[in-house]
């Protein structure tokens, strides 16, 4: 993922949106965001969507990490957030796989569509974390 420029999105807004590819096909599979959060420290926040007939195959997951590596070591980030609905087990775990360690837990913050009541996890990775994951 490395030799990304900014795009007008991040000059405007200060995000960027990154599309994710099948490599075989070129067909799209999922999308990372990435923005500022906290410029003074400076934290960043990512998140992602992916179409659900891509779910298992790692291509989520790798584009994740890239995006977090290049906040890291091309964006001088100290610290990378997200967030996640507590039922939605594939992506606490596809944070956890890129390292993200569970900081929080907001209970009941948020309804759903159907009107059900739910919490959200929240999640965290440091910049030596990151760069201990890749050594």
């Amino acid at each position: 993922m490395g030799g990304y420029a900014p795009s007008r999105a991040w000059d405007a807004y200060k995000c960027a949106f990154y599309g994710v590819f099948n490599r075989s096909d070129d067909e799209w599979v999922g999308q990372v965001t990435v923005g500022i959060t906290a410029p003074r420290l400076p934290e960043y926040g990512v998140g992602y969507i992916a179409d659900a007939r891509f779910e298992g195959k790692g291509m989520m997951t790798e584009a994740v990490k890239a995006v977090v590596g290049m906040v890291f070591s091309d964006m001088e980030g100290l610290r990378v957030r997200s967030d996640c609905s507590e039922n939605n087990v594939r992506s606490w775990k596809l944070l956890e796989r890129c390292g993200f360690t569970r900081e929080g837990h907001l209970r009941q913050n948020r309804r759903g569509p159907d009107g059900t009541v739910h919490g959200d996890y929240l999640y965290g990775i440091l910049r030596e974390e990151f760069d201990g994951l890749v050594e």
